[in-house]
């Protein structure tokens, strides 16, 4: 018993190796982790450049001068086209306003791209609408 014990308590003391064992079982999880934040990041920052192409896409269709629905899409479509976005501009309409004013109402949509390695993206979509007014000049 004492040859047992003595073997236990040498073992117990020694701490070769346990370092790669301790990053064994943490490496998973600090990957994982690196791998979402890069994902959030991406959706992110595609968000955003969608965002920024709506307001284009907005700022554009206001610079025409009594627009047609064909016309306004066109202009949405054109803007969105430039930047390299899986997604595309899903509705656009024409309002006129109580007071008699007209707006266009663009709304652009943005899904991930594809499947990724840990996740199914096809689900992740960004929507964004913007309301512009338009000028009868």
């Amino acid at each position: 018993m004492s040859g047992l014990y003595m073997h236990l308590s040498r073992f117990k003391r020694c701490r070769e190796g346990s370092m790669a064992i301790e990053f064994a079982f943490m490496f998973p999880m600090v990957l994982a982790t690196f791998c979402g934040i890069m994902f959030v990041g991406t959706y992110l920052f595609n968000a955003n450049r969608l965002d920024h192409t709506l307001r284009n896409a907005a700022h554009s269709v206001m610079l025409l001068q009594r627009p047609t629905l064909a016309e306004v899409q066109t202009a949405a479509n054109l803007v969105f086209d430039e930047v390299s976005l899986p997604g595309e501009v899903s509705k656009v309409t024409i309002e006129t306003r109580s007071d008699g004013t007209r707006a266009a109402v663009i709304s652009l949509k943005m899904t991930m791209m594809g499947k990724t390695a840990f996740l199914d993206t096809d689900n992740f979509t960004h929507t964004s609408s913007m309301r512009a007014p338009l000028f009868d000049r």
